[in-house]
């Protein structure tokens, strides 16, 4: 079997991702001041994401030619960059030449925002029963008045988004 761990072999990932990363790059300056519409927006947020993570991989990429322990969090951030990647394509189906407002897509991106508020305060709500079973283990929020400011900043930005998303 062939060894794709070799040291070129990874330098020339490394070059494909930062190759990918100037043309995010050069298109981002193309766009700067100019209106985008709701397709647009998603794609430039998608790109964004993959730009990001690619920033994160690079160094860890230059550290794994010579020690595979990195192996676990670069297939972390491949995984995440896959997720981005499928959500991307799965959007992409709402495009439709007659729908000139881009209902398809705004409703959408309304039912993925409010599934990941609800997640968010799902994850928060689990730090707090973890940290009530373990007081070693630090919760992002120092007390239950904090945890509650939160939660309700969460509510607020959801309730007043221009999305307008509903948390169920």
């Amino acid at each position: 079997m062939e060894n794709f761990k070799t040291p070129e072999r990874v330098e020339v990932l490394i070059g494909i991702l930062k190759d990918y990363n100037s043309i995010t790059d050069e298109l981002a300056g193309h766009m700067n001041g100019k209106s985008l519409n709701t397709i647009q927006k998603v794609c430039n947020d998608f790109m964004n994401r993959t730009r990001i993570n690619n920033e994160a991989l690079i160094p860890i990429l230059g550290i794994y030619k010579t020690d595979a322990s990195l192996l676990l969090p670069i297939g972390l951030i491949l995984r995440s960059m896959l997720s981005d990647y499928l959500t991307s394509s799965y959007l992409i189906t709402f495009i439709h030449e007659d729908d000139k407002d881009e209902n398809s897509i705004k409703k959408e991106l309304l039912i993925l925002d409010r599934d990941f508020l609800r997640s968010f305060l799902k994850a928060m709500e689990l730090e707090k029963t973890i940290h009530l079973l373990n007081p070693d283990f630090q919760p992002t929020f120092n007390d239950d008045a904090e945890f509650e400011a939160r939660l309700q900043a969460i509510k607020v930005i959801s309730k007043y988004s221009t999305r307008r998303m509903i948390l169920i």
